[in-house]
């Protein structure tokens, strides 16, 4: 109506007002439910690059204490079984303690340690298998891989593998970590690359492919006409003989030739290496090198052969040769067998001949009537048949003779040249020695190094192999071997701590023990509660921190939130009746 007082561009100004006030009040709203001063970042704009800061710190500490939190988990569960394979060890080196009162004769006594030792070998597999989270803890970087398996399924069939004599279970870390499979030599020759001579009982293969075969390690031929079987190395070497040599070729991988001429003579050194008289004589061989050494003195030592090292006068070179263990499975008096002589005009021998033998270890025959094994030279090859213990049957080489007593070894090979074959060793351990770290902030890292093959375990499990092998009145048996009594328990002494006070029975063994695993194990979990605490304190502030900055003063807050509706409740009443004045009311 024309006679009303508030125009257009008046009542525009009121609802841009009440809008205004309607804005403002919905914020204190939002404020109060919230608690916090905006919901946006451009609400706090003076503050907001600090607050991303702090909140994008605040969320990466709660994944390094989620993160810390699963490795916790891993490493109790890896002191657990660090804690039982502890009380496995110390059980079974304070059974060998007690074992000592006893007589290796008392047969009881043997097989109740043996038993022993065969079971905690099985409680330590289970125990370093721990898994957790989906990964097995002691296997290296193969988290998805068993990392312990020792094939084993009885004592029985594990002596039946470990005879103690013929295969010796291995007694130095080197042999017992052996892990390899051989199927051809250097030049891919697959067919004909092995050769076996029962009479020296050496393998030998074409050209160098030996040098993962390790002098105690036990390996498996398999796929050969007539050598199947297991076997311990004794030798892992190249040359059998050490002479002066002035006659050999040594042809290069192009086919150049080194002669006399250049290197004067040639000094082979058992097991692996080859000497010039003229000095660097021999430096255009890299290591590496395929060499093929021909028209040696000693023929024996002509081959081809792998370069390891080059002084450049010096060559040391992979071994092609390793020679097998032999012996007698038992020491007692036979009146049975019957000697089979390959030797022309020398017929078998029987009881008749020799009236009885007695075996004793290592290696020995002993005719009970003097002078009836005369005829047998040193290097005849022979066969003993129809023995009471039928393991002492098999084919020997004499070494020495007197007419009596002779001492031989055992032909455990059947002869045969150039055939085909696999050799593989295979060891416990199926992981890797990979070491995983994990980040714990973003300064500082943790190696998680301890695996099946720590030096600790390896000892105790070496140990426990070498008491559990051969059985009771055999050549290889603990009663015939109490030697490994002493040296088993020397092995678990320093396998629980370091220091024994003695020298070592294998060599120099590789530092490592319980002690000092527990400490990195300890050391591990402390430092990852300390930084989870320190993590968590951390936050704590920065929580603080960020509150203050978003956070509101609920009061004020409240305050603010009642005088925002005041004021708009005023505003409407306002406007309301500013919009009914009318100039009729005044005229």
């Amino acid at each position: 109506m024309v006679t009303r007082i508030a125009d257009l561009s008046f009542t525009t100004s009121m609802v841009g007002r009440l809008q205004q006030l309607q804005a403002n009040l919905l914020e204190k709203q939002v404020q109060v439910s919230s608690e916090k001063k905006s919901q946006q970042y451009s609400g706090i704009s003076d503050h907001s690059q600090r607050l991303v800061s702090i909140e994008n710190l605040t969320a990466l500490n709660d994944r390094y204490v989620r993160n810390n939190d699963i490795v916790g988990t891993r490493l109790e569960v890896q002191w657990n079984a660090y804690q039982a394979t502890e009380i496995t060890i110390t059980d079974m080196r304070d059974r060998l303690e007690t074992f000592l009162e006893f007589s290796t004769s008392d047969e009881t006594a043997v097989d109740d340690i043996q038993d022993w030792a065969y079971k905690s070998m099985l409680a330590i597999e289970s125990q370093l298998n721990a898994f957790v989270d989906g990964q097995y803890l002691f296997a290296g970087s193969k988290t998805h891989t068993k990392p312990v398996d020792f094939g084993l399924t009885n004592l029985s069939d594990f002596q039946a593998k470990y005879d103690g004599e013929k295969v010796t279970y291995p007694t130095t870390r080197d042999a017992h970590l052996v892990e390899t499979s051989l199927s051809e030599d250097t030049t891919g020759n697959s067919t004909s690359w092995l050769s076996f001579n029962a009479t020296t009982n050496i393998i030998t293969a074409s050209t160098s492919a030996f040098g993962t075969l390790k002098a105690g390690s036990v390996f498996t031929v398999s796929g050969s006409p007539s050598n199947d079987g297991n076997y311990s190395v004794r030798d892992a070497y190249a040359f059998d003989t050490s002479a002066l040599d002035a006659a050999p070729t040594i042809t290069l991988p192009d086919a150049s030739t080194l002669t006399n001429a250049d290197f004067g003579t040639l000094s082979y050194s058992n097991p692996v290496t080859i000497t010039a008289a003229t000095a660097s004589s021999l430096s255009g061989i890299a290591v590496g090198d395929s060499i093929t050494i021909a028209g040696s003195t000693d023929a024996d030592n002509d081959g081809t052969y792998t370069v390891s090292a080059n002084t450049g006068t010096v060559l040391t070179v992979v071994p092609n040769k390793i020679t097998v263990a032999t012996a007698f499975d038992t020491s007692a008096l036979d009146a049975a067998p019957t000697i089979d002589s390959s030797v022309s005009g020398v017929g078998d021998l029987t009881a008749a001949d020799y009236g009885t033998l007695s075996f004793t270890t290592p290696n020995t025959v002993v005719a009970a009537t003097g002078g009836s094994l005369a005829n047998l030279s040193v290097g005849d090859v022979f066969t003993i048949s129809n023995a009471t213990d039928s393991d002492n049957d098999g084919k020997y080489t004499v070494l020495t003779n007197d007419g009596t007593t002779m001492t031989v070894t055992s032909s455990t090979l059947t002869t045969e040249a150039g055939v085909a074959g696999t050799i593989t060793a295979s060891n416990y351990f199926k992981g890797d020695d990979t070491v995983l770290t994990h980040r714990i902030d973003k300064d500082f890292t943790i190696d998680m190094d301890i695996n099946g093959i720590h030096p600790a375990f390896e000892k105790a499990i070496r140990a426990m192999g070498i008491i559990a092998q051969g059985t009771f009145g055999t050549a290889g048996g603990l009663d015939a071997n109490e030697n490994r009594v002493t040296e088993a328990r020397w092995l678990l002494d320093s396998a629980l701590d370091q220091v024994t006070g003695e020298a070592p029975p294998y060599g120099t063994e590789v530092s490592g023990d319980m002690v000092s695993l527990g400490f990195n194990i300890g050391f591990k979990q402390i430092l990852m509660e300390d930084t989870k605490e320190r993590f968590t304190k951390l936050n704590t502030v920065l929580t603080v921190q960020a509150d203050e900055i978003e956070n509101v003063d609920l009061a004020l807050a409240i305050a603010e939130f009642t005088d925002a509706s005041t004021a708009l409740q005023a505003a409407y009443q306002a406007f309301a009746q500013a919009q009914s004045l009318s100039l009729a009311d005044y005229l």
